[in-house]
Order: structure tokens, then sequence, then C-alpha cells
């Protein structure tokens, strides 16, 4: 069942991984000195060149690839906070209102909404992608990994593993 995960303890556990805030009370985490690797589902101009970009139709199916392969829970945060997402034009609320959560937290720091398994993820996955942007992490993995699932139709995630490909044998 997803829940709500209180923001300062998302900071504490992923310091643990050595992953650090992108900018102060957001969601987005990087993994410092981590490889990037984005999917794309068409074009894009304001991709810079020299990024490891591949294109795939299919964002989601590579977000739960690299969440089958890192193991453990999947905290789904808002890249800047639930203020943003609520209040000034994100879909905030479809997520939550997928998830079956409220928020009931101060909406101005990016509190996690925690997935135990796929299944009770999928119906969130129906609403991502679009108008905003959200922030995966895995507090569980042996090693950092992070995903930005971006409104363009962008996934980029970041790894501390040497692998040049983020897929696994599972189809």
């Amino acid at each position: 069942m997803p829940q709500i995960v209180e923001y300062e303890q998302v900071l504490e556990t992923l310091a643990t991984q050595g992953l650090e805030p992108a900018y102060p009370n957001g969601g987005a985490f990087h993994v410092p000195n981590g490889r990037i690797v984005g999917y794309i589902n068409g074009e894009d101009a304001s991709i810079r060149p020299g990024l490891d970009v591949r294109r795939t139709h299919d964002l989601t199916g590579r977000l739960l690839d690299l969440w089958q392969r890192v193991g453990g829970r999947l905290w789904l945060t808002p890249a800047h906070h639930w203020a943003h997402e609520l209040h000034h034009g994100g879909n905030g609320q479809a997520v939550l209102d997928a998830a079956g959560l409220t928020l009931g937290l101060p909406d101005n720091l990016a509190h996690a909404v925690e997935f135990d398994d796929a299944d009770t993820f999928r119906p969130v996955l129906t609403v991502l992608f679009v108008e905003s942007d959200w922030h995966a992490t895995f507090p569980d993995a042996a090693t950092p990994a992070t995903a930005m699932l971006h409104h363009h139709g962008q996934l980029w995630i970041t790894t501390n593993e040497p692998r040049s490909d983020h897929s696994t044998t599972r189809r």
C-alpha cells in the first residue's frame, strides 16, 4: 500500500547512499559522479549533444526495469515540492489520487510517495510524464540510482553502475 514518507526521512535516508538534493526543499536528487543515460520517446532539440540518449516508446517499462534491478522500495517525489504540484499547475493531485493518498503534511517540501511493488505503482504511471517533472529514488538499493521523469516524455537514469545498458532481461 502506498504511503507518504516525510521529507526529513527522505533526506536522511538518501544521504546514506551519497545522494544529494539538487536544491533546497526539492525532490530531485543526484548521484555525485554518476553516469546518466536518457531515454526519450520523440525528437527533442533541447537535449545537449554528447549525452547518452536512447529512443524508446516504453519509458514506464524502462523505469520498472530499473526498479526491478535495484530492488526494494521506490520513492516518488515531485522534482520541486508539493506546493508547486498542487497549487501552480502541476499534476500532484492526480498522482495522489492515483495512489489513493492525501498529502496531510506541509506542502512546501518534497515528501515522498512510497511504493512497495510495481502493482501499486502502475496506476500512478498513467499520470506521470505529463505537466510536471517527478523523481524516483530507491532507498533500499545497494547501488545508488535515481530517475527523473520529465514531462517532455523523457526518462533520465543516473547510477554509479559501469554498465552501458540500463535494461534487464525481463520482458
